[in-house]
């Protein structure tokens, strides 16, 4: 049996980034939240309680979340490759086979093969690279848009998708959106 589609996706720190960024959004926005209430009371500390040390350290707080929330995808992602070169001393390519009932998963370099089902994927997210099939908190299959083999269009792809995982919620951004 043919697969439908094939995608090829390297597992580099550029595509992990972007994985961590878009799945961990709900603590990026509270954590921003945070960070702002935070900023918000070293105002109120400094301008009418006059408390210049509580001001500071309530400062010092907001702007260490905000940077620290910014730099976690880019820190995750580099921890993740240096896993990777030391395991395999290559980068990881995976490869993705979707068929009309499942898709398989291979990689060469970790000698994975894994069988899913579409009832499985509960998040279908599309960056501006890649399309991310969230299976739960832990598991993400990358779908690289540049990666499809035989010609296949994004479009096409999106539309297999809906039919196929129909109990995935998908989230499409209008920024990220296939132009054919």
């Amino acid at each position: 049996m043919e697969p439908v589609f094939v995608n090829f996706c390297t597992l580099n720190k550029k595509n992990l980034a972007d994985m961590a960024k878009h799945t961990r959004r709900g603590a990026r926005v509270i954590v921003n939240i945070c960070s702002v209430l935070l900023l918000i009371i070293a105002l109120f500390e400094y301008f009418v309680v006059y408390d210049f040390s509580m001001a500071f350290f309530s400062l010092f707080l907001g702007a260490f979340f905000f940077a620290y929330i910014q730099l976690l995808p880019r820190i995750s992602a580099r921890m993740t490759v240096k896993r990777y070169q030391v395991l395999y001393h290559a980068e990881i390519v995976s490869e993705l086979q979707f068929f009309d009932d499942h898709i398989l998963m291979q990689s060469e370099q970790s000698k994975e093969h894994i069988e899913l089902q579409y009832e499985q994927i509960k998040k279908i997210i599309r960056t501006k690279n890649l399309y991310l099939l969230q299976l739960d908190a832990h598991l993400v299959l990358l779908a690289d848009k540049a990666g499809f083999q035989n010609g296949a269009s994004c479009g096409v792809f999106e539309t297999f998708l809906r039919q196929k995982a129909i109990r995935a919620r998908f989230a499409f951004p209008r920024k990220t959106r296939v132009v054919e």
